[in-house]
């Protein structure tokens, strides 16, 4: 789970929600606490924000000078984003963390930019934390929901209701009669 954790924090498109289900199943059926799995989601992403980082700080930023070159890009528009990620980059990465776009690359960004180690790792921590609360939670109600749903005295009578429907809704477009125009 950690490592799935750390590859999805640095940027591998593993979804998270999967993730967060398996850690919810966990949970619901005994075999990790709460707590241990927040910690095992917010170790992981935040491991994997860091190796982001500190990708960005040591090989991003020749490869960002190599397009700039490749683009025609001038140094001091290099030099306004510098500016401007200094300014908000750390505030649009803690409120990018909740929507999911984008977060990782920002990380890489953050690195790019030479912003402070230690603000970055103080803001990924607290945006992580609070993340890793709300959906190991939402996957361990969703696992919830999903043993109720799934559940015989349940899935029948839905199943039934369902399969009803669909006969209705076949058979009124087999015998409708179609009036002309």
């Amino acid at each position: 789970m950690f490592l799935g954790f750390t590859l999805e924090g640095f940027g591998l498109p593993i979804p998270m929600e999967l993730l967060f289900t398996w850690v919810g199943r966990m949970v619901y059926l005994g075999k990790l606490s709460y707590l241990a799995a927040v910690l095992v989601a917010f170790g992981g992403t935040l491991a994997g924000n860091s190796i982001g980082y500190l990708i960005g700080q040591y090989g991003g930023r020749p490869l960002v000078r190599y397009l700039a070159d490749m683009l025609d890009i001038p140094d001091e528009t290099l030099a306004r984003f510098e500016g401007w990620f200094h300014r908000y980059g750390l505030s649009t990465l803690f409120v990018v963390r909740w929507t999911g776009w984008g977060y990782a690359q920002l990380t890489w960004f953050c690195g790019v930019a030479r912003v402070s180690r230690w603000r970055f790792l103080a803001v990924a921590a607290v945006a992580d934390l609070m993340w890793a609360m709300v959906w190991t939670f939402a996957g361990h109600r969703l696992t919830r929901w999903l043993h109720f749903v799934f559940k015989p005295a349940v899935l029948l009578p839905a199943g039934l209701v369902a399969l009803i429907l669909v006969v209705y809704v076949v058979y009124r477009r087999l015998t409708r009669v179609h009036r002309p125009r």
